[in-house]
């Protein structure tokens, strides 16, 4: 997906802003699919806002677990 990808790239160059918007998007396209939540919660990470990453790592958890 290209959002995602994109917010992989951002976020090696660090610019982490967009990479959280980009993720968000991915989010909001494919809410089942993990892997935008990893990359939410790599930028949020880089933005240092730890609060969030727990908060989209466990939605991304969550949906594994049930099979989404």
């Amino acid at each position: 997906m290209y959002y995602s990808n994109r917010a992989a790239a951002l976020t090696s160059l660090k610019r982490f802003a967009d990479a959280v918007r980009d993720a968000k998007r991915v989010v909001e396209l494919k809410p089942r699919w993990a892997k935008g939540y990893a990359r939410l919660g790599a930028a949020h990470m880089g933005l240092e806002e730890y609060s969030e990453v727990g908060c989209w790592g466990g939605r991304a958890a969550r949906g594994r677990r049930r099979g989404l």
